[in-house]
């Protein structure tokens, strides 16, 4: 930053607030897990008696689909599993289609 620094006060007041807001927004990012809601969403859904198996198909495979029927944990428990993982490495994105016939 030092580098950045004008002999306009002005400039210099920029950086400084700048440099201010960059400083608390690392220090919320850092603290985001820990702001994370806890689950109430039971271990007996369906979905989690497959959890090692959709962890490992996401972990070998650019892009997985996942079905199952309504209430069955996809949408809720996948993305959950999904959040702080730092061995995924991923984006996670869940859609519901609706077929109509």
């Amino acid at each position: 930053m030092a580098r950045l620094n004008a002999s306009d006060p002005k400039r210099a007041e920029q950086l400084e607030k700048f440099a201010s807001r960059l400083q608390a927004s690392i220090e919320r990012r850092r603290h985001r897990p820990e702001a994370l809601p806890q689950s109430d969403y039971g271990p007996d859904l369906p979905i989690n008696s497959r959890a090692e198996d959709i962890i490992a198909a996401i972990r070998d495979h650019q892009v997985v689909g996942i079905a199952g029927e309504t209430g069955s944990g996809k949408s809720t428990q996948l993305l959950e599993k999904s959040v702080g993982n730092e061995e995924w490495h991923t984006e996670v994105s869940s859609t519901e289609l609706r077929m109509q016939f």
